[in-house]
């Protein structure tokens, strides 16, 4: 997948990829959040340990509901969406508003950073491309 942006240094890009994992397992550690990452999956040319420069950080993630219970899922979830809209956060449809929980996560992970490129773990780019797996919600990272 590659990035419009200029190559990056290496040491950059590890320190955003830090600053990931680091996000991760507060984000999956916080009750702020209704879904938590199960697996992040390293690919691209961040892969490459000797690259340097790389093009950005290829991260493909999974997610999951942190509640078993469908019924209180929903009403956290219903929760975090009031709590968007009392903030100021205007949805555009439905279906934004609907997936807003999963979409605050991903904010969350992304930071606004230029360096990570986030996909889901789904994609099929996991089947064309060497990857690693980084992070397993049972065992934190590999």
């Amino acid at each position: 997948m590659a990035n419009a942006g200029p190559p990056i240094k290496r040491a950059t890009a590890q320190r955003a990829y830090d600053a990931f994992l680091d996000r991760v397992e507060k984000a999956n550690a916080s009750d702020d959040y209704v879904d938590r990452v199960v697996l992040v999956v390293l690919f691209g040319s961040f892969l490459d340990p000797d690259r340097d420069p790389v093009n950005d950080v290829d991260l493909a993630i999974a997610i999951d509901h942190k509640e078993i219970d469908a019924a209180l899922r929903e009403a956290k979830k219903e929760e975090r969406r009031q709590m968007a809209e009392d903030a100021g956060r205007h949805f555009g449809d439905f279906i934004e508003r609907l997936f807003w929980p999963s979409t605050e996560l991903r904010l969350y992970l992304k930071s606004r950073s230029r360096v990570l490129s986030i996909a889901d773990a789904q994609d099929g780019i996991l089947k064309q491309a060497p990857s690693r797996v980084v992070y397993t919600a049972d065992n934190g990272r590999v």
